[in-house]
This record gives structure tokens, sequence and C-alpha cells, in this order.
């Protein structure tokens, strides 16, 4: 799996940190730009910022639990590049450890969980199940090399979004993440 990058995750990347973009190339509203051109070729007309990558809020949060080394440095940086901050950890044990301090210290939990399924220490679903006590658990989406799609029914009776077999495309690992996370907005928004 290799790092792409893409207009949409650099547009997306600088919109969640809040970083003014002059280089971009961005849809702006209204006559005056150029949509062909990138931002800094556009004459800015004075007083009038609508084409500026303003402060839109805090970075969405991710969690990622995962024993392969090289896949979480690889799914941290893809997702680093869509705009999320990702919490890390090395396998289940871990995971729920840093996710129950979380909660008993009243953080924050983050938006989206990313869990393998098959872990040392606790699986993905072991994790999900420790977990219960929480309120609202966050939307998870779990990765496995497993091909039996029990592991799908088992995942999705626990509250499991997506199932994602390996090896994970970047673009499928961001486009999940994406959609549990709006689809799990906008169910808390109605």
């Amino acid at each position: 799996m290799d790092i792409r990058k893409n207009s949409r995750s650099t547009y997306k990347s600088a919109q969640s940190t809040g970083v003014a973009v002059r280089g971009a190339a961005v849809n702006m509203p209204g006559a005056w730009a150029d949509r062909r051109k990138t931002t800094s070729e556009n004459d800015w007309p004075l007083g009038d910022q609508s084409g500026v990558i303003t402060s839109v809020g805090p970075r969405t949060t991710a969690f990622l639990a995962d024993d392969d080394a090289g896949f979480r440095e690889l799914a941290r940086q893809l997702l680093n590049e869509d705009g999320y901050a990702v919490t890390e950890a090395a396998d289940g044990g871990e995971a729920l450890e840093l996710l129950s301090a979380m909660a008993d210290a009243r953080l924050p939990l983050p938006e989206v969980l990313i869990l393998e399924f098959l872990m040392p220490t606790l699986s993905g679903l072991g994790v999900l199940l420790a977990l219960r006590r929480i309120v609202r658990l966050p939307p998870t989406v779990m990765v496995t090399r497993f091909l039996d799609r029990s592991v799908d029914t088992l995942a999705t009776r626990l509250g499991v979004r997506r199932v994602l077999r390996k090896p994970v495309d970047g673009y499928a690992l961001c486009a999940a993440v994406d959609e549990t996370v709006a689809s799990d907005r906008a169910r808390y928004m109605d």
C-alpha cells in the first residue's frame, strides 16, 4: 500500500487544521475566482476572504489499534493527510487501557475506532465487549485478514459499522472512515 496524496486530502487537512491556504486548488464561490487557477494566482478582492480557508474547529479524532506496526504507520499517515488526529495502540490490551482511561477521566473519546480483529492480549471484538459500559461507543471500522464472513456477523452484532479485509487500499480505508464518521454525525444531528 503506497501513500497517495490528492487535492481532496490536502484541502481537508488544511481545513481541519485551520490553515489559511494559498497555492492549494480549491473551489471558491464567487465570480471573481478563476477556478482553473490556484488561490495564489487569483486576485483577492479587498475585504473579501471567502476563498481563504479559516479555522473550522478541532481535527476529527481517530483511534487505531493494530499489532502490525507497518500498517499502523501507513494508516496513521494516510488518515493524518485526510485530516484526522490519530491515537495508536499496539494491541488490544493497550487499546482497552487507553480508551478506558479516556472514559474514566471523562475525556472526549475518539470520533471513530479502527480495530484489528485479531491482536495479541485482546481482540478487537474483545475491546468492544469490554467498552460496552461506555454509554455511547464511537463508531467502529474493523480490519481483518480473515475471509470468513462470520467475522462480519460477529462484528456487526457488536456495532461495528464496516469490516475491511487486509490488505486494505489506502483510499478504501480513508473512505470507510470518512463515511463512518459522516453517518455517525448525521445520526446524532437529527
